[in-house]
């Protein structure tokens, strides 16, 4: 029995040295911008997951005695509780004359080119009943099938470029495709409501992993690209004033340093102030669709403009679950 506890003690150590190793190095990535490196960005991408053995490791050194990693240990986790908390509680309450001005968005990747389903799509966006509908990754024969059934009846205003689809109920203006990107791109569209105006950004970033527009070769990662079309969408909407949202695909977690460069000035992410920035979109089919999504990769980011509520639907054949998000305007 000695030799058991010795070993389990030993073993415990172990675990909870790389346990303290790893987290201490997520930590330091997330004040230190590494992400040139792909395995960097895979890294970060679960850093919250990899907080959580920590609950068990550190009462466990604790109770053995071991002083310097339940020190270690207890830092760890009290600089994750500073991060989670603040994200688990919602900071903003829509007044009544900012839900009297409201709008709906539905958003979704939805996968056009191989969903197999998509009249489940057309079904979720007419039970939405959103006034903007936001869609990155349509195909042709996709929308065609969505004005077949009619899903996109109720919207008089429409923006059809490249891969993406915006829909609205609301007049649309002229639209300004931002960065270099082809496939991967982010539009930008002004969208009048009730007599004002604000940006709207439908936004479908690209994969870390990709090094081009069209090269999906993880052998070949390199994150230049995604990091060029983060600095050109901060760049543009830093350059711009009044009221925005950007929505859509944004291929990173919050622990990503280039969407959480976009969250300055004023623009904050819909699903943190609203205290569900734990919810996850992506990805909902293959092999990980019986944890029902693993991390949300899916956002609204807004200035001047009001989060009211959010949910998320299943994936209608996509791998993207779908974001539903309401909005008080300015007056």
């Amino acid at each position: 029995m000695p030799r058991v506890r010795r070993l389990t003690s030993a073993l415990l150590n172990l675990v909870t040295v790389a346990w303290v190793a790893v987290t201490a190095a997520l930590t330091l990535l997330q004040v230190v911008n590494l992400e040139t490196s792909i395995t960097v960005v895979l890294f970060e991408t679960f850093t919250m997951y990899a907080f959580l053995p920590g609950y068990l490791l550190v009462p466990l050194v604790v109770w053995q005695r071991r002083r310097t990693l339940a020190v270690a240990g207890m830092a760890l986790l009290l600089i994750q509780i500073s991060w989670v908390v603040p994200a688990l509680l919602s900071s903003h309450a829509a007044t009544a004359e900012q839900r009297a001005h409201s709008i709906r968005i539905f958003d979704q990747n939805v996968q056009g080119a191989i969903n197999p389903t998509p009249d489940q799509v057309g079904a979720a966006i007419r039970a939405s009943d959103a006034d903007i509908v936001t869609l990155q990754e349509v195909a042709e024969p996709f929308i065609k099938r969505l004005d077949a059934m009619g899903a996109t009846n109720d919207y008089p205003y429409r923006l059809a470029e490249a891969d993406q689809l915006v829909l609205s109920k609301f007049r649309l203006g002229a639209s300004q495709r931002v960065g270099t990107g082809t496939y991967y791109f982010v539009e930008r569209t002004p969208v009048v409501v009730r007599g004002m105006t604000f940006t709207l950004y439908s936004v479908h970033m690209p994969a870390p992993l990709y090094e081009d527009d069209f090269a999906h070769d993880a052998a070949h990662a390199d994150t230049t690209f995604w990091d060029q079309a983060y600095r050109d969408l901060d760049a543009d909407m830093s350059a711009l004033s009044g009221p925005l949202i950007a929505v859509g695909d944004f291929n990173a977690t919050l622990s990503h340093h280039g969407l959480r460069n976009l969250i300055k000035n004023g623009v904050v992410e819909a699903s943190v102030e609203l205290g569900h920035s734990f919810d996850r979109t992506w990805p909902v089919r293959g092999v990980f669709a019986p944890f029902g999504a693993l991390i949300r990769i899916d956002h609204v980011l807004l200035r001047g403009i009001t989060p009211i509520a959010i949910g998320e639907g299943d994936g209608s054949g996509s791998d993207h679950r779908s974001v539903t998000v309401d909005l008080g305007l300015p007056a």
